[in-house]
């Protein structure tokens, strides 16, 4: 009889461990799947980080070459209205005692010259105004980018967490 009662004991520890062991195995199954998830989100956000982070790179990139082509046309502006000046430094030295015929050309070149001037000036404006806009937008990428990698270093952490 005492046989008998120890066995019956033994038989429900077997079968409560064997219950526990089911549920345990359960509960490992799910953490696997709950992992494989988080780790293929990860991936994916770490895929979309990485495709803004090159168009960001890209449209620096391409302001970098608007900027570059707006310098050159200033350049050659400046070049120009120095042509400009000397031509009418030279035409007012040459014609000096000429007056009336004269006259009307060199107003014409000063004209030309102020005009010249104004346009310039108006292209030295925009060129600031451009180059003040591209240092926003570089800052702006270089705080989306170190905001981009702070979020992959936490995904990544993450990921070696699970």
């Amino acid at each position: 009889e005492e046989r008998a009662a120890e066995f019956a004991s033994l038989k429900e520890e077997n079968e409560e461990s064997e219950r526990l062991r089911e549920e345990a195995e359960k509960a490992r199954d799910e953490a696997q799947r709950a992992m494989e998830a988080q780790t293929a989100q990860n991936e994916h956000a770490a895929t979309e980080a990485a495709a803004l982070l090159q168009a960001m790179q890209d449209e620096v990139a391409a302001a970098k070459e608007a900027h570059a082509t707006l310098q050159s046309s200033t350049t050659a502006q400046e070049e120009t209205l120095t042509d400009l000046r000397g031509a009418l430094e030279e035409e007012r030295q040459a014609r000096a005692g000429e007056q009336q015929g004269h006259a009307a050309r060199e107003a014409a070149l000063s004209a030309r010259v102020a005009e010249m001037e104004e346009e310039l000036a108006g292209a030295h404006s925009r060129h600031i105004t451009e180059v003040a806009s591209l240092r926003e937008e570089s800052e702006r990428l270089n705080e989306e980018v170190v905001r981009l990698d702070a979020e992959g270093g936490e995904a990544r952490a993450q990921c070696e967490r699970l």
